[in-house]
Order: C-alpha cells, then sequence, then structure tokens
C-alpha cells in the first residue's frame, strides 16, 4: 500500500513526518501532485506534471479551457490510471491572474468519490 506524507506536514515521534495509507489521502495528494507539478520539474520523468500555473498568463478562450481539461485528464490517466475522472471545472479570474479548479473523481479499488478543489494564483501559495 503506498505511503505519502500527511498534509499539513507534522512532525512524529517514530518517523520524520506522519504519514498516511489511506487510499483515498493518498489518491488527492497525487492528483494535486500532477497538476501542480510543471513538465519537467521532476527530473526521473521529465513528461510528468500539468503545470498549471503557466496558463495563469494565458488569454482564456474556449480552446484554452479545452486544452487544459484534456492535458488534465491525459496526465491523470497516465500517472493515476486507479482514478477515473468524473468532471474537472475551471474557473479562471482573468484580472487576478487566478484560477480555481475542481476535480470530482471515483476511486474504484474503495468503491469512493471523491472531490479536489483549489485555487491557484501567480503567488505561491495554494487554497
Amino acid at each position: 500500500m503506498p505511503i505519502t506524507p500527511k498534509l499539513p506536514l507534522n512532525l512524529d515521534v517514530s518517523e520524520l513526518y506522519e504519514s498516511t495509507e489511506d487510499i483515498k489521502e493518498v489518491t488527492k495528494f497525487h492528483i494535486k501532485n500532477i497538476v501542480l507539478t510543471n513538465p519537467g520539474e521532476k527530473i526521473s520523468d521529465p513528461k510528468f506534471g500539468v503545470g498549471v500555473r503557466s496558463y495563469l498568463f494565458e488569454n482564456f478562450t474556449e480552446g484554452t479551457t479545452q486544452n487544459l481539461n484534456s492535458r488534465i485528464r491525459r496526465q491523470i490517466g497516465r500517472y493515476a490510471s486507479h482514478v477515473e475522472i468524473l468532471s474537472i471545472e475551471l474557473n479562471p479570474y482573468i484580472d487576478e491572474n487566478t484560477m480555481s479548479i475542481k476535480l470530482s473523481y471515483y476511486i474504484p479499488i474503495i468503491n469512493k468519490s471523491d472531490i479536489l478543489s483549489f485555487s491557484i494564483s501567480n503567488s505561491t501559495a495554494i487554497y
């Protein structure tokens, strides 16, 4: 079973950081990493990642939204193949260079659905 650091990071007595083996938590962690990582950022696999931050400075059109939606689906299909994407909502706020992302997905091996929602801006903080 995969082990992932539990977020937010907290020190644990027996380990350096607390970790989780909960498939739902691990899956959410991995999906968020896939979406936020820039291609080329992961040295061992330069094709890994959506690079969603680079879209903040695009002129958002229907084509841009479709391209990002398609890229998210391809990357999750490749790197988190145990997940079925149910829906992706992308809401760009052009004047603020901010975007909210809401991914609804299903994990067949545990027969559960989940939602990952966050906003990203040109700052380093992710909400």
